[in-house]
């Protein structure tokens, strides 16, 4: 999506009944949320929060949602400008484009993948996570660069061009001259299906998608809350509702938006793949992270313990208390409590640049 849509005058009416209704969602829960109920959030904070949040997506139309938001290459741009550092936008194949950040003379480079159901945008809170990760390995004496995938939203595009666009990224990177060991890729949410895609995709090319050629393995893969099946059949969808922020109604718009027509497989729905399918992966040092309260959590243990057959050495948590994707939405909304998650992550990277 280069352009955000336009809205009509009724998009801008049922845009301000959707805003409205969230303020007395907000309000209302604002007053009753110290008498919660036991599958709400224990903190009353992420009770308001996640309820309102929840108001928002029930009611908002994809295309309101993206016509709110500035475009992911608008919101680099904005972040380049805050923190003065200079852009670095490629063009890539099939359409995609890459974003870059930190030092050229870094050895490793991270690849990620946004989330939002592949459907919006890149957010401001995916650029500080990335920045603060670059600033972690500065902190320790080490050095990471990231590009950050510009793939087509939905509507415009459906699987599986976001897959032929993250190996047209991994080849980009490739072609500069890295070695497939210094390249780890991830992604939070949309962008762990994505990421999880890719992994299949390695070791299993996809029909309608160019193979990628490899000397080795590439250096790792990270998986935040992966979107691990469309089909939400899993208890979690039902047991934490309440708990996190997304609706599972609105998150079947996105997936049937994103799949639109094709046909369930290994590489959309990792959770439901056998477990052989994740036998000789092409990744070294895979690691997945979910939260306790997440919806998509019984999903993401499905895989986690499917990769962990044939790959046993795959680094897991559970985080404690946590909804979906935490480190982006809970610091989206300004939670700033300590994330079991992050600490995680952090872990992770650090590890992989030594």
């Amino acid at each position: 999506m280069k352009e955000k849509p336009r809205l009509s005058a009724g998009d801008y009416f049922r845009l301000l009944y959707a805003m409205s209704r969230a303020v007395g969602t907000l309000t209302f829960t604002t007053l009753t949320g110290w008498s919660r109920g036991k599958d709400c959030p224990k903190d009353y904070k992420r009770h308001v929060l996640y309820s309102t949040c929840r108001s928002l997506f029930a009611r908002l139309s994809v295309k309101q949602m993206q016509a709110i938001q500035p475009t992911t290459v608008e919101s680099y741009e904005s972040f380049a400008k805050k923190k003065g550092f200079d852009l670095e936008l490629v063009e890539l194949d099939d359409g995609a484009s890459g974003c870059f950040m930190g030092p050229k003379t870094a050895k490793k480079t991270l690849l990620w993948f946004h989330g939002g159901g592949y459907t919006f945008p890149a957010s401001d809170q995916h650029w500080l996570m990335l920045w603060d990760l670059i600033e972690l390995a500065k902190k320790h004496g080490e050095e990471l660069r990231v590009m950050l995938l510009e793939y087509e939203l939905t509507p415009y595009g459906h699987y599986p061009l976001q897959l032929k666009q993250a190996a047209a990224a991994v080849k980009y990177l490739l072609h500069l001259g890295l070695q497939p060991s210094q390249i780890l890729f991830g992604g939070d949410s949309a962008g762990g299906n994505l990421a999880a895609a890719l992994i299949s995709h390695l070791s299993h090319p996809h029909p309608s998608v160019s193979p990628i050629s490899l000397s080795s393995n590439l250096g790792g893969a990270l998986l935040i809350s992966p979107w691990a099946s469309f089909t939400q059949k899993r208890e979690s969808w039902k047991k934490n509702f309440k708990s996190d922020a997304l609706v599972p109604a609105t998150v079947k718009i996105w997936s049937d938006n994103f799949m639109a027509q094709s046909p369930q497989d290994n590489w959309n729905h990792p959770a439901e793949a056998p477990a052989d399918w994740w036998k000789d992966i092409k990744v070294d040092n895979v690691a997945i992270v979910g939260g306790e309260n997440e919806i998509l959590m019984d999903d993401i243990r499905e895989v986690a313990e499917k990769l962990k057959v044939h790959n046993p050495t795959i680094d897991f948590l559970e985080a404690p208390g946590e909804a979906h994707d935490a480190i982006v939405l809970d610091r989206t909304f300004g939670i700033k409590d300590e994330l079991a998650s992050e600490q995680f992550i952090n872990q992770w990277i650090l590890a992989r640049l030594k």
